[in-house]
């Protein structure tokens, strides 16, 4: 036998992410609408088993310590638009 060590990812379901989450944080305020908003943007990487994703828990975990910052458009907010 050989000394490699085999890191198994933790795949788990959304809702299985959401659980661990709340486990570890009961104050924590994501949601599983929040999680699946993620996969859907491509922020966090999914796996299709059947009719579930699967994404692995430490990447979220990741995500999380260390979010996208996402820039915020100014746009015409706050400005006097003219009525027609």
């Amino acid at each position: 036998m050989s000394d490699v060590t085999v890191c198994v990812p933790r795949m788990r379901t959304i809702r299985q992410v959401y659980e661990y989450l709340h486990e570890m944080d009961p104050g924590s305020v994501v949601g599983e609408d929040y999680l699946r908003k993620l996969v859907k943007q491509g922020r966090i990487r999914s796996y299709k088993a059947g009719v579930r994703n699967l994404i692995n828990l430490d990447s979220v975990i990741e995500y999380f310590q260390n979010p996208e910052v996402e820039e915020v458009k100014q746009g015409d907010y706050g400005k006097i638009r003219k009525i027609y």
